[in-house]
């Protein structure tokens, strides 16, 4: 396991920057008798690079996704759907894919977009001399991960291959239905190679840029500001809602409530500094949206290991918690209490609500009494693992006084710095429970049930084992039929709720402050970037 994945793991990077602010004065009427043009006004910190391979921040990935677009995308209700491929195919076997792109698809220049665009892309993200961050996404194809890690001349090898103009022939190392999910990634988007090659570390400038997607950037005023206008040859006019995107660039420190409360900014992401005054001002509250993220909190048990070895005793430390009470004084953004494992919105299935606290605390004392420990009398000793910040020293005080509490147990704190932390993690040795989380790396169910549960890899090293789920979630992976995969998975997230291998704690989230007269907004779970593609801007007279 690399790493570089092990500490995605743990920081699970989902303090995504967003901000939103006027780039001028609301758009006038351009002439006697023609309408008012379509201007939606953003502001961010400057992009360090809006190159899909090394692009990050949900900032960036907003203008990322407006320019470029891979052969599959999400949508809202998690599907996975046809972007540039108007369709694919799956091999009897599942590992080779054969993607059909739209006959209509072409760069904003107007050449036509080709299935050699997206092999470019592709096996350059892989260049370890590009250094993509997202690189190990593409590893799951037969060929590309013994080139990013230099094991290999070139990408000769690598099994992607423009069979024609229009299908792109993809080969992986193991069968895998959520590559379609992967696919949907930046990582994966078409890479313009002349204007890379003429222009270098240069080509995304204004002036050089070739861009798929539906809008085109006309302008890059660094520290100052963008613009982005509708890209004429885009296959799907529906989902250019704006005549204009205007972006200025902020500085980080640059307060954005004032902005908001004049009714320049359209919409703001509300930072953590800025969550309190908003929540303490009725005015703000009822203007706020809170959107899921793909990540969550959690802990980790070492299920080898007594107690934790009954799952009455993992029931019963679950139950105890009150995550009503415990996520604001543990969190100071916009996280919410978890509903399972895997978080919600479309990650897992139907979230079954924990029972409200009085039942809880009497149900996890029974179970607890059940399994031989009644009261706390004749627990073992042990203690909670994690590193040292002022949020998981909250969290740890919080829950040791609470299973106190409700079940009469003492559990010691076990506080390690961060490399010493990130060590432990992934050797773990004789515990007994940890501070965890993870971020969807693509937004599919594989990447949680698969990655971190399944037992052949035992990514958490928890120790826990189930054949039923593992037999579930290796028959759901190869699932084309995404209803049927979804239901699937279903199955697999119940038998997770009932075996409690970790402690489920708090599901990520971002909350933004959004003007009475704008419509449509969502943010995407994979990433935190704003989607605009049904965004309704009436701003009053």
């Amino acid at each position: 396991m690399r790493r570089g994945r092990v500490a995605r793991f743990l920081l699970a990077f989902a303090a995504f920057v967003f901000l939103a602010a006027s780039c001028g004065p609301l758009p006038a009427i351009e002439g006697p008798g023609e309408p008012t043009k379509r201007v939606l006004n953003l502001a961010m910190p400057e992009p360090l690079s809006i190159d899909p391979g090394l692009a990050s921040g949900a900032g960036t990935l907003t203008i990322v996704n407006l320019l470029f677009e891979p052969l599959t995308r999400i949508s809202r209700d998690g599907s996975v759907v046809p972007a540039a491929a108007e369709s694919w195919e799956i091999s009897g076997d599942g590992r080779t894919f054969y993607f059909q792109l739209r006959s209509n698809a072409r760069w904003q220049s107007d050449r036509r977009l080709t299935s050699r665009d997206f092999r470019n892309g592709w096996t350059r993200n892989l260049d370890p001399a590009v250094a993509s961050d997202y690189s190990y996404l593409l590893y799951t194809i037969l060929g590309a991960q013994e080139y990013a890690e230099g094991l290999a001349e070139d990408a000769s090898n690598v099994a992607i291959t423009s069979a024609t103009a229009d299908e792109l022939q993809v080969v992986l190392k193991s069968p895998s239905t959520s590559f379609l999910a992967r696919v949907a990634t930046q990582s994966f988007m078409p890479l313009p190679r002349d204007e890379i090659t003429d222009w270098g570390n240069r080509w995304t400038e204004a002036a050089h840029i070739d861009t798929n997607g539906p809008y085109r950037l006309v302008e890059w005023f660094h520290s100052e500001g963008m613009r982005l206008v509708p890209n004429p040859h885009y296959w799907d006019p529906s989902r250019q809602r704006f005549d204009e995107i205007r972006v200025k660039l902020v500085a980080d420190d640059e307060p954005l409530i004032p902005i908001f409360r004049n009714q320049v900014a359209d919409v703001i992401e509300l930072r953590r500094r800025e969550l309190q005054a908003v929540r303490e001002g009725e005015d703000l509250r009822s203007l706020t949206a809170v959107f899921g993220l793909g990540g969550n909190w959690f802990l980790v048990y070492n299920t080898n290991k007594e107690p934790w070895d009954d799952v009455r005793v993992r029931r019963a430390f679950s139950l105890a918690i009150d995550r009503a009470d415990l996520i604001p004084k543990v969190f100071t953004g916009s996280e919410q209490p978890a509903g399972g494992l895997l978080p919600a919105p479309l990650i897992r299935g139907e979230i079954r609500p924990h029972p409200p606290p009085d039942r809880a605390i009497q149900e996890a004392r029974q179970l607890l009494s059940d399994a031989g420990y009644p009261d706390g009398q004749g627990f073992p000793a042990v203690q909670l693992s994690y590193h040292r910040t002022a949020q998981w020293e909250r969290l740890s005080s919080l829950l040791v006084a609470r299973w106190a509490e409700v079940l009469g147990v003492d559990v010691g704190h076990n506080v390690m710095e961060w490399r010493e932390y990130l060590d432990f993690t992934e050797s773990p040795g004789d515990f007994d429970f940890y501070r965890a989380g993870w971020n969807s790396e693509y937004l599919d169910p594989e990447n949680w049930h698969n990655t971190l549960w399944w037992s052949g890899d035992d990514f958490l090293r928890s120790g826990w084992s189930d054949a039923e789920y593992d037999a579930i979630v290796e028959r759901a992976d190869l699932l084309a039929d995404q209803q049927l995969r979804r239901e699937t998975y279903a199955e697999a997230d119940a038998i997770l709720d009932a075996e409690m291998p970790g402690i489920p704690i708090a599901d990520r989230a971002v909350a933004y402050l959004i003007q009475p007269y704008v419509t449509g907004i969502w943010v995407a779970p994979l990433g935190g970037y704003l989607v605009l593609d049904a965004v309704t801007v009436e701003r009053p007279e």
